[in-house]
């Protein structure tokens, strides 16, 4: 008779083995109500001969010219640093990519600061909510540079050795958008940042080449500590905080709707985030649902990025959407879903780039199908009862024949 406890081992998609790592890395019982963003665009290799000298802090309104890509240098770390064997865990995160960059970023970077004919060797790069935060090597010096729709951020400064003992990381950058950037210890592959004085918030950086960075995250404060889980929590003498870096804004691209219903409720949700947001004026209304008389969802995206706003009664949630914590994608990224709580039910949202898509349905497991329909990109789902059988839910993604086109488990 065969054994029933007898079954075959099988390897967790990607995207729940990341829900469960960031989960397990900011700690069980700290539990948010909502996911929180970061997309993971792929990039290509490409570079610039560029640097910010000193370490003068430069700020610079966007560049809007073409720029063409340049040939990439690839970066390897820094003398005295070694990093993790195998890669670091904390690499996924926020569509983290390492030694990776666009001559068109490196552009804006560069047009912020000194070029002095040093070519660049990039160490990493993540997304979040319409920004992207990167890290790189001139010489000996190490550069950050953060960029968003309209702004540019940079700040370059000796790169320092890498920190010995007890401590996990070092941090050197910080912004008013609550990006925090540094170098981490040899042997690190975990990092949490905690900022402020709730000893239960903090949130994964992405780590490679023996840096680190946590992109958009809470409101800068000279209240941080480094979990780097080999070690002994480190907090961050005040002495050591680094100076918020402020960038400089100017309007040069039309900004979002801001007079249609939609539009006007975007312009109120961008208000009513916790954390920094990126490009208030920039975020476009995309699909709304209006579940009763008290209770709506409004989605809004910029870029790749969706911002995802639940009004219940006089209550506002609004948070962008972290695909890589608990989010179901397709093959191919195509189709991002990702779930919440609205009214007494659940909510699906996401982000659909299927070509010609039109509908999708999704079928609980053990409960009745529900559709919904993709409008500018965007689809809004409601599941009427509160968490209900999200997990093993199948979507398919419909033509305007009803042609399945596009299909994905949620986790």
């Amino acid at each position: 008779m065969s054994d029933p406890f007898d079954l075959p081992e099988r390897d967790l998609p990607d995207h729940i083995r990341q829900a469960a790592f960031r989960r397990i890395m900011t700690e069980i019982g700290d539990v948010r109500p909502r996911h929180r963003t970061g997309l993971a665009p792929l990039l290509i290799a490409a570079s610039v001969i560029a640097v910010v000298a000193g370490a003068m802090v430069v700020t610079s309104t966007l560049n809007t010219k073409d720029s063409k890509p340049l040939t990439a240098s690839p970066a390897s770390p820094h003398p005295t640093t070694s990093t993790a064997a195998g890669g670091e865990n904390g690499y996924y995160f926020y569509g983290a990519q390492r030694s990776w960059g666009t001559g068109q970023q490196m552009d804006r970077c560069s047009s912020a600061g000194q070029q002095i004919g040093i070519t660049w060797s990039p160490l990493l790069q993540v997304n979040r909510n319409g920004l992207t935060a990167l890290l790189y090597r001139v010489g000996t010096d190490i550069v950050f540079c953060e960029l968003t729709k309209e702004t540019v951020t940079v700040k370059a400064q000796s790169y320092p050795d890498p920190p010995v003992g007890q401590q996990p990381a070092t941090l050197l950058f910080m912004t008013q958008a609550g990006t925090y950037a540094g170098v981490t210890a040899p042997g690190v592959s975990n990092l949490v940042v905690q900022s402020g004085s709730n000893p239960l918030a903090g949130e994964p950086a992405a780590i490679g080449d023996g840096v680190f960075i946590l992109p958009n995250s809470d409101p800068p404060t000279d209240q941080i500590k480094l979990r780097g889980f080999t070690t002994p929590d480190y907090t961050v003498p005040k002495s050591d905080v680094p100076s918020v870096l402020s960038p400089t804004t100017v309007a040069n691209d039309p900004k979002a709707d801001r007079t249609s219903a939609t539009g006007q409720r975007v312009g109120t949700c961008v208000t009513k985030t916790q954390r920094p947001l990126p490009d208030t004026d920039y975020w476009q209304p995309a699909a709304f649902l209006q579940i009763d008389d008290s209770n709506w969802v409004q989605l809004a995206t910029l870029n790749d990025a969706l911002l995802v706003c639940v009004r219940s009664a006089d209550q506002y949630e609004v948070n962008g959407v972290v695909w890589d914590s608990g989010a179901a994608i397709s093959s191919g990224g195509r189709t991002k879903i990702g779930s919440y709580s609205a009214g007494t039910g659940s909510v699906f949202v996401g982000l659909v780039t299927v070509p010609n898509a039109k509908t999708v349905a999704i079928d609980p497991p053990g409960a009745p199908q529900i559709t919904g329909t993709v409008e500018k990109g965007t689809v809004i789902v409601y599941y009427p009862v509160q968490k209900g059988p999200i997990s093993g839910s199948s979507m398919g993604v419909m033509d305007a024949a009803g042609n399945v086109i596009d299909h994905l488990v949620m986790g």
